[in-house]
């Protein structure tokens, strides 16, 4: 069985782990091997899959890690996301196919990582998307655009897809006279991401409309302050639930018992390098509504049960979330 090895920051249930499962859950031939700097709460993210297999190793501790490593797996790549400093580990291992990934939308972060990188050593670039290629691109570096691939994401299709457990409203709906229409919005407490344009998005909708936030753990609780504030300036508080560190299995049904409330998957971002909460809701059967954004044409099940709005533009968010 071929192996590959898979080195990120941290070990949590962001979009990373994500990447990881969809690629696993699709390729079950091929066994992967996580190594994380550390652990944010991300353990049993990657169950019910037996061709993962991951650890946390402390960065001053993962050069000797390898070389154990090397020992006893014979190793056919290495695919390295948001950890530019991991690449020195493979200096002198050039018959490892070695693979930098960007997941970020966020120029400012790809800059910085491609400045201190050894991007002699890197064999191939990856981005999920051909937006992500052009942005890239536009850089003007030579060496990474001969070196450039695309390899869209991979959602784990044996968590989300149409069937499966769709009772997670269930409980609420009990306790209220009327039912509700769920509003899924996932991801993190950040600018980029336009929580704002959620909360103002909704305060423009009627009662029966609540805010489902889910998040990963957030490092600065400041972040989830700031979000609450927000919330009850804009008078919603009480329409808001906030959901963090959610697993897969749990979060599909929220996407499939949404959908069978006539809810909506929200996304406000302002950037997105691929999109993964919107294409796992569509693989729910969830319908999405979102800023527009270039990266949403490359999804082929947005055209039919998605809409996309101009960034901003709550008010014609709030439109297309009552028609």
């Amino acid at each position: 069985m071929p192996n590959s090895l898979f080195m990120y920051p941290n070990h949590s249930r962001g979009g990373v782990s994500a990447v990881l499962r969809g690629r696993a859950a699709n390729d079950r031939s091929r066994m992967f091997y996580g190594i994380f700097d550390q652990d944010r709460r991300g353990e049993g993210i990657y169950d019910g899959l037996d061709n993962i297999e991951t650890r946390v190793v402390r960065k001053d501790r993962q050069a000797a890690y390898l070389s154990y490593f090397y020992e006893n797996f014979d190793l056919d790549d290495v695919s390295i996301l948001s950890n530019p400093s991991a690449v020195e580990h493979f200096v002198d291992s050039r018959q490892l196919y070695l693979r930098y990934e960007f997941h970020s939308s966020d120029m400012k972060v790809i800059r910085k990582e491609l400045d201190c990188l050894r991007i002699d050593r890197v064999d191939e670039f990856v981005v999920p998307s051909e937006y992500m290629a052009e942005r890239l691109e536009a850089l003007g570096s030579l060496h990474v655009r001969r070196r450039l691939c695309i390899v869209p994401n991979q959602v784990d299709s044996t968590v989300f897809g149409t069937s499966g457990y769709s009772d997670f409203f269930n409980a609420e709906i009990v306790d209220r006279s009327n039912n509700i229409r769920p509003l899924v919005w996932v991801g993190r407490f950040d600018k980029g991401k336009g929580y704002t344009y959620l909360l103002r998005c909704l305060s423009l909708l009627p009662a029966d409309f609540v805010a489902y936030v889910v998040v990963s753990l957030e490092e600065d609780p400041l972040r989830a302050v700031d979000f609450i504030s927000e919330a009850m300036t804009m008078g919603v508080s009480d329409r808001v639930r906030v959901l963090a560190n959610l697993s897969p299995e749990l979060l599909a049904n929220i996407y499939r018992s949404a959908r069978d409330l006539n809810g909506y998957l929200v996304s406000t971002s302002l950037l997105e390098s691929f999109g993964f909460s919107v294409a796992e809701a569509l693989a729910c059967g969830l319908n999405v509504r979102a800023f527009d954004l270039p990266v949403w044409r490359e999804h082929p099940m947005f055209e039919t049960n998605g809409k996309a709005v101009d960034p901003g533009d709550v008010f014609s968010l709030a439109e297309s979330l009552m028609e």
